[in-house]
């Protein structure tokens, strides 16, 4: 039933099946034939075994591309039938224990016939009988049961693995802890301990876990280290076990087993007094008098623990960012949980400085972090009434500008006969420690070293993007006695801390060339509290609010030798566009357009919108390769302009395009605009900016129609002759016929409806001649189009480039002569 319902991808019935399935037969008595215990043996098996060939009918269905859930999924039926497993092997190991014992295999054999039964179910020895066998063969079948039989661990850890991976597909956390745990204890039964204790040492880590469950773990994680004579694994069980936390829920003497190890003692057994013979506890005091007499030591990782009876705070007891080849004081402290007091042969603190943030896309060098030699406090004794707190010195020498330094391990070494270290590195540092709890600093930053030049005016420069700007920097020499010697400024581009600034470019004095690095003489000399101005010229290229990082290098004497120094002069820049340029296309009668048409003449706008008091003197439009310029005078672009735009105004720009495609485009680009500017401001710079016009679509025109006035000017009430010029763009000959629609405002004259021919390539011309009935502006005489060939809609697309209003004159009077 159930692999019916997987294979018409009904999961849940096929779920539902197997829980009536088991409510009805899981529950259900074993019976009492061969016997009680093998009856309960063989339903234990049957159990299990059901469970995993419905998962394995689970995941096939999955595989097929069944969806499962993290509640619904195999790894729930292998973990049940890996528990069934489990539980058969527990009775069958008391079965075979109390069994008697050189008790040789019955012959003939009661079970040689298991592949000639006549139904299933049927017993090989009742073969051939209505009922039960004679008392003898019964006996003899059940003694070759039970002799056949064997715990099996290896299929509880199969069928365990399965689940595993079961649990971890599909994110099952807590039930993938379960089940490491259940693996962790069949491990151990099977006398796999080095697995049994990775096992249990990634369970233990999750503090979630009540104690009492991790006690358990803990226990056991010790029995098995102690059996394979492990001394790393034993004492990083016994530190755990001593905390205060698990020794409420069980004492241990485990505080006692970890100092023998240390002195070279084999420890007690940490078993219960009935888990082991005598003969065994005997065996392993002897191999740990082996191990220990070769003197052998240990590494615990802190940080790989879940919780230790030490703890280690470090901080800093400065300030967060302190001068370069400055002295700190470094905090350690070291806190006991256990009133036993605990001797360290050494604490060592190690200390590092590196450069903060990282280059991303840098690898890692020697030159980016700096190692001191670590600090080394000596032999101390610690307990809970008696923690470590020292402060010591520390020398930052050679660390340089901006970056951070910090502890990044803590080494105890303890023990006498068997030494043994336990590192505390950053992730364990300050560990089970509130922040606002925490003395001083976790970390220092490295900021300016003490110099004898200041900074006097620190102003933030104002530019935009392009132009040349000039600032002036005033510094000062601080020291009261001595001058400073060989001062010189230097920008260099790989050490500023923004790329905007890293892209600025500098102009020497009387020089117009532009250079990414700059260097600079300032003066020979600068006496004691004097005063010198250095002017800077700079242009910037991104837009932002950055700093200019520039480092000033001198001289200055001490006890009599001149010793080279620098500082660093930060100038704050906020550079901005100097306008913003939007463009749009509109047809000849100044209505915006979304899409425009090939082969036709449309008006590209550009409105500058100015974002300080410029003067513009040029304005050129650089058009894209399909793109034709038609005119340009028109629109006010061009040369010698000196239009004068102030903040936030906005001025426009205009030209006759023409687009020349050979399909269909999403969208066009149709070029860049250039304007020549500069600040309205005396002696300033001309800069030439470059923006980007609109990208637009194209659409295809087979027939452009364009019109001509030949009566000029036009007079109401006086023959006005229009041509209309239609042109084809395609490549096979188009039939079209135009026609012009009669209004109350114009007289007509000519053939309204004409139909014709048009080539491809080839222009032809209607005239027509109508006479204005009234003076002023007046909609332009109509004319439609219609075309077998050309959809209406792209016809009435071209209609749209004629003139929507033509203007007709009154007519003048005729003066005559007074009498």
């Amino acid at each position: 039933m159930c692999e019916l319902c997987f294979l018409h991808s009904t999961a849940l019935e096929a779920i539902n099946q197997m829980r009536r399935h088991t409510t009805v037969f899981f529950s259900s008595s074993p019976g009492i034939y061969p016997t009680p215990h093998l009856a309960s043996i063989e339903l234990l098996l049957w159990k299990s075994k059901q469970c995993y060939q419905f998962a394995h009918l689970f995941e096939r269905s999955v595989a097929g591309g069944l969806s499962a859930l993290a509640t619904l999924n195999p790894g729930t039926h292998l973990d049940q039938a890996a528990s069934i497993y489990s539980a058969a092997n527990t009775e069958i190991a008391a079965l075979k224990r109390n069994a008697p014992q050189n008790v040789p295999y019955p012959s003939p054999d009661p079970l040689a016939n298991s592949s000639s039964t006549v139904f299933f179910g049927q017993r090989p020895w009742r073969i051939n009988h209505e009922g039960l066998a004679t008392a003898e063969v019964e006996a003899a079948a059940v003694t070759a049961i039970i002799q056949r039989l064997v715990v099996n661990h290896e299929g509880v850890i199969s069928l365990l693995s399965a689940a595993l991976a079961q649990y971890q597909k599909y994110g099952c956390l807590r039930m993938k802890k379960k089940v490491m745990m259940e693996m962790a204890n069949t491990c151990y039964a099977n006398n796999e301990i080095q697995r049994a204790l990775r096992f249990w040492g990634l369970v233990v880590k999750d503090n979630a876990l009540p104690y009492s469950i991790r006690k358990d773990m803990m226990h056991r994680a010790t029995w098995a280290a102690y059996a394979i004579t492990s001394i790393q694994d034993y004492a990083v069980c016994c530190m755990q076990l001593m905390c205060p936390a698990y020794s409420e829920v069980l004492p241990s003497d485990c505080v006692k087993g970890l100092l023998d190890v240390l002195d070279g003692k084999p420890p007690g057994s940490p078993f219960p007094n009935d888990d082991i013979s005598q003969e065994q506890l005997h065996t392993y005091q002897l191999q740990w008098q082996h191990v220990l007499q070769e003197h052998p030591a240990f590494v615990v990782q802190a940080s790989k623990i879940a919780e230790l009876f030490l703890e280690t705070r470090v901080s800093f007891l400065d300030q967060q960012t302190v001068e370069q080849d400055s002295k700190v004081a470094v905090r350690v402290e070291i806190v006991s949980k256990i009133e036993q007091v605990i001797r360290l042969n050494d604490v060592s603190v190690h200390l590092k400085a590196k450069k903060f943030p990282p280059d991303a896309n840098q690898t890692a060098n020697d030159a980016d972090c700096l190692i001191y030699d670590p600090i080394h406090l000596g032999s101390v004794e610690v307990s809970k009434s008696k923690p470590l707190q020292r402060v010591v010195l520390l020398d930052l020498k050679n660390a340089k500008q901006n970056w951070i330094v910090t502890v990044t391990k803590v080494t105890l070494d303890l023990g006498n006969a068997i030494r043994g270290n336990i590192e505390f590195d950053e992730n364990a540092l300050n560990r089970n420690c509130h922040v606002e709890n925490i003395i001083g600093l976790e970390f220092l930053k490295i900021g300016v070293a003490k110099t004898s030049v200041k900074l006097e005016s620190v102003e933030k420069v104002d530019c935009l993007i392009g132009e040349v700007t000039s600032t002036e920097l005033t510094i000062r020499n601080t020291c009261k006695s001595s001058p400073i010697h060989g001062l010189q400024l230097d920008f260099k581009r790989k050490e500023q801390k923004h790329a905007e600034a890293a892209a600025v470019l500098f102009v020497e004095q009387d020089g117009t060339e532009l250079k990414s690095e700059f260097s600079k003489s300032v003066c020979e000399q600068l006496g004691a509290g004097e005063m010198a101005k250095i002017p800077v010229m700079f242009s910037a290229q991104l837009v932002g609010d950055y700093v200019l990082q520039l480092e000033l290098s001198y001289k200055i004497s001490e006890d009599g030798i001149l010793v080279t120094k620098s500082t660093m002069l930060e100038v704050g820049v906020t550079a901005k566009e100097p306008f913003t340029v939007t463009s749009t296309v509109m047809n000849m009668n100044g209505i915006p357009m979304t899409s425009i048409l090939n082969n036709c003449d449309h008006i590209l706008n550009a409105s500058i919108q100015s974002a300080a008091s410029i003067v513009i003197s040029s304005v050129e439009f650089l058009m894209a390769d399909v793109v034709t310029l038609c005119d340009t005078i028109n629109g006010g672009s061009g040369k010698n302009l000196n239009d004068k735009v102030h903040s936030e105004e906005v001025i426009c720009y205009s030209a006759v395009i023409r687009v020349l495609v050979k399909e269909d485009e999403s969208e066009t680009p149709l070029g860049r605009m250039s304007v020549e500017w500069r600040r309205a401001v005396p002696n300033s710079c001309p800069v030439r900016s470059v923006a980007p016009l609109c990208r637009i679509p194209v659409l295809a025109c087979p027939i452009s129609i364009s019109s001509h006035i030949k009566t000029n000017p036009a007079i109401v009430r006086q023959p006005i002759e229009i041509c209309f010029e239609l042109k084809s763009h395609s490549k096979e000959a188009v039939e079209i016929s135009t026609n012009f629609d009669l209004n109350d405002v114009f007289m007509f004259s000519g053939e309204r409806k004409v139909t014709m021919t048009v080539l491809p390539g080839a222009t032809r011309r209607v005239t027509v001649v109508v006479m204005a009935l009234s003076a002023g502006r007046l909609n332009f005489p109509k004319i439609s189009l219609k075309s077998p060939q050309i959809s209406d809609q792209t016809l009435q697309q071209s209609l749209r480039t004629l003139p929507a209003a033509i203007f007709v004159l009154p007519k003048a009077k005729d003066l005559a002569p007074h009498p």
